[in-house]
């Protein structure tokens, strides 16, 4: 609509004379001659002053000698059917091209048809029946399907599982449990990465084999398959070279291969174990493929927020969506990111604000403890924040006790951003969305 109707009146008001329309007259458009007729008699009070839009010039003489044949010969006659109506006319036109036009229709329609059988079979086979509640996007409908290829452009990724021999995980998983591998028998890696308390431990730093409290806060062995390095100070590539340090640090374990494999090899039902598993007897190298094979099982996946990754809009409500919203606002996702929400780099504890008292801290150097480099002070690998919620104390000294007070630390020192109750509480009730599904570990925390 106009948005000054005023205005649009006046502007018909200054339209030329010739185009103004002073009554509307439904005319047969097959009595032009009989109109005319009536007009130039005077007899008719009707006037019709806007024309239609003007013939070509080869048109309009046709015309003019087509009314004169007629007014002359015939001036209470119709048009002569020499002047051909619209129809006959296009057909004239297309006549000569029919072949041609009825061959690329055809080849369209067959085009179109071949398209949608290509696709129609697997958009039926992964779409099951659309969910009769009406607040839930069912697998198959329209929204869940746009939803899920819109949202492969997140930063952070679903979990899959990993392909793995169900015989070594099985072993890895006694491994786990088994105190024996320690240095007096009594400790085991659950005692520090206990299942029932999502993979690690609830003390800020848990104590080793002969009391020492260890250095860093033990992160969650839950999604560390998902990780680049291993430690906070990135010291290792892969599972299978951290094992070195818990199992031979006097701070942890306290034990050494030698001991271990002594154990192992003198234990019949271990010693078929690794033969039925790997083909041979225990060694350094087997031991370590399955402890870290049984660390890979333990993914969790399925949580709150993978379902919304797969189109679930139900999936979260408005404090966690907004929560989200707000883990994108501030930049967080730059850093906890793809499938695990973080462990794929390292970044400064204290980007936006100095987070250490001294920077010769020996819990705070980072990896310049490795590399000695200036630019690793306070560098630390950036931990996955998958079951997070329930990994408390967090931070590599465990100073921060709940999730609420980690969420307000990254505020203010990583993102230089006022803390305010409200965004606090809105993206921690988005962090407990990332909590999934617990592995079935088949074995309780006791090595049986």
């Amino acid at each position: 609509m106009p948005e000054n109707p005023a205005a649009d009146s006046n502007a018909q008001d200054d339209l030329p004379t010739d185009t103004k329309l002073t009554e509307v007259v439904q005319v047969s458009p097959r009595s032009p001659a009989s109109l005319d007729a009536g007009a130039q008699s005077g007899n008719s009070a009707l006037s019709i002053e806007a024309a239609s839009p003007l013939p070509t010039k080869s048109e309009s003489d046709d015309d003019v000698a087509d009314e004169n044949t007629a007014h002359n010969n015939h001036s209470d006659a119709q048009p002569l059917s020499a002047n051909l109506s619209l129809l006959p006319r296009c057909w004239a036109i297309i006549a000569p091209h029919a072949l041609l036009i009825t061959g690329c229709v055809a080849s369209l329609l067959m085009g179109v048809s071949l398209g949608y059988l290509a696709f129609r079979p697997a958009a039926v086979e992964s779409s099951p029946p659309v969910s009769s509640e009406p607040d839930k996007a069912s697998a198959s409908s329209p929204v869940r399907l746009f939803a899920t290829t819109h949202r492969r452009n997140e930063l952070i990724k679903p979990l899959f599982p990993f392909d793995l021999d169900q015989a070594v995980v099985d072993l890895g998983r006694r491994l786990f449990h088994e105190p024996a591998l320690s240095g007096n028998g009594r400790m085991s890696c659950a005692n520090c990465h206990s299942l029932a308390q999502a993979g690690t431990s609830r003390d800020a730093l848990p104590r080793g084999i002969n009391g020492q409290k260890t250095k860093f806060n033990p992160p969650s062995v839950l999604n560390a398959a998902l990780s680049f390095t291993y430690g906070w100070e990135g010291r290792f590539a892969t599972l299978e070279d951290q094992l070195d340090d818990p199992i031979t640090h006097p701070d942890k374990l306290g034990s050494s291969w030698e001991r271990v494999l002594k154990f192992l090899d003198g234990d019949a039902s271990y010693r078929a174990e690794f033969i039925e598993s790997f083909g041979g007897e225990p060694s350094r190298d087997l031991v370590a493929a399955a402890l870290a094979s049984y660390q890979r099982s333990l993914l969790t996946p399925n949580s709150q927020f993978d379902q919304w990754l797969a189109g679930d809009e139900s999936a979260l409500n408005s404090d966690e969506f907004g929560g989200y919203h707000l883990f994108k606002k501030y930049g967080c996702v730059n850093c906890h990111q793809s499938e695990g929400v973080g462990g794929s780099m390292f970044q400064k504890l204290g980007v936006a604000k100095n987070y250490f008292e001294s920077p010769s801290d020996p819990t705070g150097l980072g990896r310049f403890a490795i590399t000695q480099r200036e630019r690793d002070r306070h560098v630390f690998r950036v931990p996955a924040l998958r079951n997070v919620a329930a990994t408390a104390p967090y931070l590599h000294d465990g100073r921060a006790e709940t999730l609420e007070a980690v969420v307000a630390i990254m505020l203010e020192f990583q993102c230089g951003e006022p803390v305010n109750n409200e965004d606090v509480r809105r993206l921690t009730a988005f962090l407990k969305t990332l909590s999934g599904e617990l592995p079935d570990t088949r074995a309780k925390d006791t090595g049986n």
